[in-house]
């Protein structure tokens, strides 16, 4: 009976993981920032459900809490290895610290690296060339890393949850539960996070990778097209739709205490445009 059940077990495992989770279908890639989404973006992810069974909505995770806990580039950190090589310390604790932050340079992130940072300049004179030279370094780095992340016009964070919030809602608004995954991205790309995606879990498909007619949307699926695996019989068509709504994020961003309804999908209910209110004001 164990072993009935140990081969069970084996044959059920082994059944799972040759599953993808998209297979034999058209599946629309739509990735973005959507920070926050409007009327334009639901547009666009409508077209693309007119040409497909389904529509991924990668929402990039940039956010504060992201940011700080993502390993860090080593270009990023040459500037700091450079301070580190062009002084000499004498005291034990700081040569320590200096060598920890040696040891770990392929897992450093900026909140791990601020925290080895501060330890150290409490072993430096405030107005020495290296506490001064460390101080920039960091704060340089942390404009660097935060740069990416949308705020309001207060200075508060949108997040990609509440993005997905505010999705989540249009799609119960049309009624596109079965048509329209929405998922926050591993990676501050939305691309990048779409590789793993279509190499792992997707089978026989058509994508299209879905982009608007505005900005530089178009440029930048190309730099991945070497990235996807071609074993699984996928085909990969670049499909880019004509958005014709003016309202963009960064004017939402800007109004955030004045939101108009009008700037999100008709279908809304005046419910529904107050959740989305909260979300935004919260």
């Amino acid at each position: 009976m164990l072993k009935f059940n140990k081969r069970y077990n084996e044959i059920i495992m082994e059944y799972s993981e040759n599953q993808k989770r998209f297979q034999n279908i058209t599946l629309a890639i739509v990735p973005g920032s959507f920070k926050p989404p409007h009327k334009g973006h639901w547009e666009m992810v409508m077209e693309y459900a007119n040409q497909s069974d389904k529509v991924l909505v990668l929402i990039s995770n940039i956010s504060e809490k992201a940011n700080s806990n993502r390993v860090l580039s080593k270009s990023s950190l040459l500037p700091l290895s450079k301070i580190l090589s062009n002084y000499t310390l004498e005291n034990e604790q700081a040569i320590s610290i200096v060598n920890s932050i040696k040891e770990h340079t392929d897992t450093l992130t900026l909140s791990i690296l601020e925290n080895y940072i501060n330890n150290l300049l409490q072993y430096l004179e405030v107005d020495s060339s290296m506490y001064k030279d460390l101080t920039k370094f960091i704060s340089k780095l942390k404009q660097s890393v935060r740069k990416s992340i949308r705020t309001t016009v207060d200075g508060k964070e949108i997040t990609p949850e509440q993005s997905k919030q505010i999705f989540d809602i249009f799609i119960n608004a049309y009624n596109m539960q079965n048509k329209v995954i929405v998922e926050i991205g591993e990676k501050a790309s939305p691309m990048s996070s779409a590789v793993p995606i279509i190499n792992d879990e997707c089978e026989n498909c058509k994508i299209l990778l879905g982009t608007s007619n505005k900005g530089d949307d178009g440029a930048r699926w190309p730099s991945f097209m070497n990235s996807f695996n071609k074993e699984n019989n996928n085909e990969f068509i670049e499909a880019t739709v004509d958005v014709k709504t003016n309202i963009s994020a960064t004017q939402i961003r800007n109004n955030i205490h004045n939101l108009q309804k009008d700037w999100f999908p008709d279908k809304l209910s005046e419910k529904d445009f107050q959740l989305i209110r909260t979300i935004l004001n919260s």
